[in-house]
């Protein structure tokens, strides 16, 4: 049985479309994390972080389907696999401008998700330096009366138990 490019093109056409769905949910899940994580309600933390956890499992799961089509044929799998498959089957263009249009919404999900990196990042090293200073470890620097340095906060005792 040999393998059609109508088949494929049917195939792929599905696959594309349910990725630019979930790019889109991704992409609105990622906004939404974004809000989350300027507040402090842990329970809203956890709940975005699962559905942005979901979105990615889908994701990935039509990208493997994407390299098993690419399996199908005598296509390597790798950087350019996918353009090859389109060239084989897509001869109307179609398929190749929902391909795009899917990496420039995994470019803006890429984007979000590196600004909310960052915020976490921000947010546990803050925690970090105020746990330090609880401990009387090394202080965490902070702004001078002047704002032209920065000066240590002292070491206090905080009770004893």
């Amino acid at each position: 049985m040999s393998v059609r490019p109508a088949d494929i093109r049917a195939h792929l056409k599905r696959l594309l479309t349910e990725e630019a769905t979930q790019l889109g949910r991704l992409h609105e899940v990622l906004q939404s994390e974004a809000d989350v994580l300027r507040g402090e309600d842990i329970g809203a933390i956890e709940r975005i972080g699962q559905r942005r956890h979901d979105s990615t499992t889908v994701l990935t799961r039509l990208d493997a389907e994407r390299r098993e089509l690419c399996r199908l044929l005598p296509i390597e799998n790798g950087r350019g696999s996918i353009d090859q498959l389109l060239r084989w089957c897509d001869a109307d263009g179609e398929l190749q401008r929902l391909w795009q249009a899917n990496l420039a919404l995994a470019r803006r999900c890429r984007e979000h998700n590196d600004r909310n990196g960052a915020v976490v990042t921000v947010k546990l090293s803050h925690i970090q330096k105020l746990l330090a200073g609880l401990r009387g470890e090394a202080s965490p620097a902070v702004y001078a009366p002047s704002a032209r340095g920065v000066t240590p906060l002292a070491s206090r005792e905080l009770g004893r138990a």
